[in-house]
């Protein structure tokens, strides 16, 4: 061994360039060679992975484990099961919303499909639990989910999303 390359180790990373239906690319990057990971399989592989990433950006993003309110890690790692606890709550409570709805759908006819909107359903359900000792509760929470957490799919819109910065967060708030 080398002494002036220690801690060091030199590794192959293979890109694979992956046609999108769009047209676009998507790039990828893995250390397993063609003959282990053909390109096919790696794409069907990621795209199985994608509820994976949308799961972790409502848990970040909507629920709050982009931030921790602590500083000594048994604490932090407390924060982390609460979060996903909180998640996991929240998805069955959208789930069953989701299949309430379509159950009255098929009843109903509607000018636009309508979609369940996950980040107001998982606001609604955090708020649900978080105003329990403050407020009279609601007590219906799926059925409030069914008006307020849908919105309809319109044909041929799209909006291009307003980057926003973030800035540092500090402890000086308590």
């Amino acid at each position: 061994m080398d002494p002036s390359k220690e801690g060091e180790i030199d590794i192959a990373i293979r890109i694979v360039c992956v046609k999108l239906p769009d047209g676009s690319c998507e790039y990828l990057a893995t250390n397993l060679d063609k003959s282990t990971l053909p390109t096919n399989i790696l794409k069907d592989i990621y795209m199985l992975r994608w509820g994976i990433e949308t799961s972790f950006r409502f848990l970040k993003l909507t629920l709050g484990a982009e931030f921790f309110h602590a500083r000594k890690r048994e604490r932090i790692v407390q924060e982390i099961w609460s979060r996903m606890i909180l998640y996991n709550f929240c998805m069955e409570i959208a789930n069953h919303a989701e299949a309430e709805r379509k159950a009255k759908t098929q009843q109903t006819n509607c000018k636009y499909v309508y979609t369940l909107n996950i980040s107001e359903s998982l606001k609604a359900c955090r708020d649900y639990l978080l105003l329990s000792k403050c407020v009279q509760r609601q007590t219906d929470l799926v059925g409030w989910i069914l008006k307020a957490a849908y919105c309809p799919i319109r044909k041929g819109r799209n909006f291009k999303r307003k980057p926003v910065s973030r800035g540092a967060r500090s402890f000086n708030y308590r």
